[in-house]
Parts: C-alpha cells; sequence; structure tokens
C-alpha cells in the first residue's frame, strides 16, 4: 500500500525541469505550435502577394527585327548597313472588357478567403489549447482526492480490521471498508491514466516534448466573466462566415473574368521602320478575332460554379448560426450552474455534510455505511464541481472564437482561484 501511495504521490511533485508559462506565454506558443497555423500564414501571405500582382498593368512588348542581311545591295540596291530594312515595335497590351478588373477581385477575395482560413486555424488552436489546460486542472484535482481517498480508506479498513479481531467491530465492517478501498485504488488508477494523458496533451498544445512537465500560471477569472451567459451578436469578423463570402466573391470574380475574356483584348502598337533606306512612323492594332471560340462554355461553366458558391455560403452560415445558438445556450447553461458551484454556500455546505457524517462516526452514533455515502457524495460533488470548471471554460472560448473574439490570455483564467494550473 505503501509503494501505491509513493506513486501516486509522484505524479503531484512539481519537477525540477518543469517549464512554468504565464497565460499569454501559453497562448503564443500554443498558436505558434499549433498543426495547420504555419502553413495557413504562409497560403495567406501568399494569397496578399497574388492579390497584390493583379493590381500590375501588364508588361509591355518591345519586338526588333532587321531584314535583308547580307543581300541589302539585291533588295534595296544600297550596299552595307544603309541597305538594311528594319522596324522596332512597342506593343501595350490593352484589356477592353474589364479583365483587369476582374483578376484584381478574384485576388481580394483571394487574400479574404486564406484570410479567414488562418483566423479559423487560430481560433481553433486557442479552443484547443483552453481545453488542454481545462484538462489538466480537473484531472489534478481528481487525483488528489482519489490519492486522499485511498489513504483515509486505508487507515479505516486497517483500523476496523483490528478492531474486527479484538471483536469491537463487526467483521462485516471491515470486509465492506475493504471493498470500498478496493474501488478508490481502481479509480486512483485510472485517474493516474487521465491526469498522465491530459498533461501530455498540455505539452504538445505548448509545443514541447509530450514528457516534458508544463505549468500554466493563471489568474482567477473575473465576476463579470463569471455571470457571462453568452451573446449570439459577432464581436469581429467571424472566419466561417468571411471564408463562405471570399469563396462566393471568388466564384463571382471567376464569373466576371470568364464574360470579360469574350471580348478580345486590343493590342496598340507603335514604332520605327525603316524601308529603302527611309524611315518612317509605325502604328498598328492587334486583336484576337472570336470566329471559333467566345468563351461560351467557360461562361456557362463559371455561372454554375457561382451560384453554387452562394448556396454553400447560405448553407454555411446557416450552419454557423447553428452554432452559435447552441453554444450560447450551453455557455447560459454552464453559467448558471457555476453561480452553484462558486457560491461560498456551496463550500460551506458541503464541509458542514461531510463534518457531520464523520462526528457521528467518530461518537459511535453513526454507521460505515453512512460514512461512506457521505464521502462519496463529497467526492462527486468535488468532480461534478471539477467538471463543470473544465467545461465551463471550454464552452466559453468556443463562443468566442464563434463569435470571432480574437484569441487571448483571459480563456485561462481559473474560475477557483487557484494561481497556477
Amino acid at each position: 500500500m505503501a509503494m501505491v501511495s509513493l506513486l501516486a504521490a509522484s505524479l503531484l511533485v512539481v519537477q525540477t525541469d518543469t517549464v512554468r508559462l504565464t497565460s499569454a506565454e501559453f497562448l503564443d506558443q500554443a498558436l505558434a505550435a499549433a498543426p495547420g497555423v504555419e502553413l495557413a500564414e504562409l497560403q495567406a501571405d501568399a494569397a496578399r502577394s497574388r492579390a497584390d500582382q493583379t493590381r500590375a498593368w501588364a508588361n509591355p512588348q518591345l519586338s526588333l527585327q532587321v531584314d535583308n542581311y547580307g543581300a541589302e545591295r539585291e533588295v534595296t540596291n544600297i550596299d552595307g548597313l544603309a541597305g538594311l530594312e528594319a522596324q522596332a515595335v512597342f506593343a501595350f497590351p490593352l484589356s477592353v472588357g474589364g479583365d483587369r478588373g476582374a483578376r484584381m477581385r478574384l485576388g481580394a477575395a483571394g487574400a479574404r478567403g486564406a484570410e479567414a482560413s488562418l483566423q479559423l486555424t487560430r481560433g481553433d488552436a486557442s479552443v484547443r489549447a483552453v481545453a488542454a489546460l481545462a484538462s489538466v486542472r480537473r484531472d489534478e484535482a481528481a487525483f488528489e482526492r482519489a490519492q486522499d481517498e485511498v489513504e483515509t480508506l486505508t487507515r479505516l479498513a486497517d483500523a476496523l480490521e483490528r478492531q474486527a479481531e479484538l471483536g469491537r467491530a463487526p467483521a462485516g465492517d471491515a470486509a465492506r471498508a475493504r471493498l470500498a478501498l478496493a474501488i478508490a485504488l481502481e479509480a486512483l488508477a485510472l485517474q493516474q491514466s487521465e491526469l498522465a494523458r491530459s498533461r501530455a496533451e498540455l505539452a504538445l498544445v505548448a509545443g514541447y516534448d509530450p514528457f516534458q512537465a508544463v505549468e500554466v500560471v493563471a489568474g482567477r477569472c473575473t465576476t463579470a466573466a463569471l455571470a457571462s451567459e453568452g451573446d449570439v451578436s459577432p464581436v469581429g469578423d467571424v472566419p466561417e462566415v468571411a471564408l463562405a463570402q471570399a469563396e462566393e466573391d471568388l466564384a463571382q470574380a471567376s464569373l466576371d473574368l470568364a464574360r470579360a475574356q469574350r471580348i478580345p483584348d486590343l493590342v496598340p502598337e507603335l514604332g520605327v521602320r525603316r524601308t529603302m533606306g527611309t524611315e518612317a512612323l509605325y502604328a498598328g492594332l492587334s486583336f484576337n478575332l472570336p470566329l471559333f471560340d467566345r468563351q461560351g462554355r467557360s461562361v456557362d461553366a463559371a455561372r454554375a460554379e457561382a451560384l453554387g458558391a452562394a448556396a454553400s455560403a447560405r448553407d454555411r452560415t446557416r450552419a454557423w448560426q447553428a452554432e452559435v445558438l447552441t453554444a450560447t445556450a450551453t455557455l447560459r447553461a454552464l453559467s448558471d450552474a457555476g453561480r452553484h458551484f462558486t457560491s461560498p454556500e456551496w463550500g460551506t455546505d458541503l464541509d458542514a455534510t461531510v463534518t457531520a457524517v464523520e462526528t457521528r462516526w467518530e461518537l459511535g452514533e453513526g454507521t460505515l455505511v453512512e460514512l461512506l455515502d457521505g464521502r462519496r457524495a463529497r467526492f462527486e460533488a468535488l468532480a461534478a464541481r471539477d467538471r463543470w470548471a473544465a467545461a465551463w471554460l471550454i464552452a466559453r472560448a468556443r463562443l468566442a472564437r464563434l463569435r470571432g473574439s480574437a484569441p487571448d490570455a483571459s480563456l485561462f483564467c481559473d474560475p477557483f482561484g487557484s494561481s497556477a494550473s
């Protein structure tokens, strides 16, 4: 039994190589280490560069041609360089169907979509970080309770066994205490596994090796935060809505570009031509003849894609609204429950209940069943409080992300005022 207690206690000892992070540091590292964030940042940079590129005008073209080289006299009856014929032509592509404007809208929509994807990835990473820290807090508290229960039941079972041997206690009570101890040992083993898993997740989220001990220092949640019941109104650019709108705009810009490409672009030409030893100004105009391909099928395809993108945007917006309503209802319910768990009277009632049954047992007025039931009620009540704290933090972070709030260190506050987790 001593070996079990020693092994359990070792999980709660702060290691000498523990990494301690403030909430702000933990958030920064979690966002930097989260899968997909770096890729989303690079894709957003690429999309912004492409959007900037679409604003540039097409490069002009310079064409140089020389004729009659080696046959000057035969062609012009003039010897040497003077008998060469040549031309230098400067051509500038000129879009007349709205191609450039459509390409600019296409690039801008792509940049907005990439930025929305980045914010979506960062927001999900912040929710995962909150969940990791909340799980560690919950599992550490549960492990401490399980360890305390094992130690207490061990002493109780040993005492009842000695008393039963002396005839001072029923043998049934000693057997009942041993059964309770076996159940507590099983709960301790399971909780030890859960704590190891949640601590590994916390280390991974912070960007460390899963075996690295990580401690996050957080302040107490404010009264306003604890009383928050959620709000369905957005507080910023909602990533889901922005992404859906950007994809719709992208499809519409593609349709505009397909329509614009049906109109041939003009290429004005201006230059100098030398013929028969005489220089003269050259001017011209070239364009494609839309005889065989007027981009009709491309326009039809782009129109269908635009209609599909609009329908998808409506569906995704409705799905987001449903998620917000669900998240708001969840947070409101948890906030209402939190008024009981964070109330001073709750702790007073809990202590009074346990104290009463323990006093009755010590005075010989209570039964073992009453004592075990009282301790189990306390155990379950504290477990419910810690489960509530984890669920409330996660629900709060989830709603903040759905409303478009930028993640900040206040997401990691402690509802019960502990300074470290």
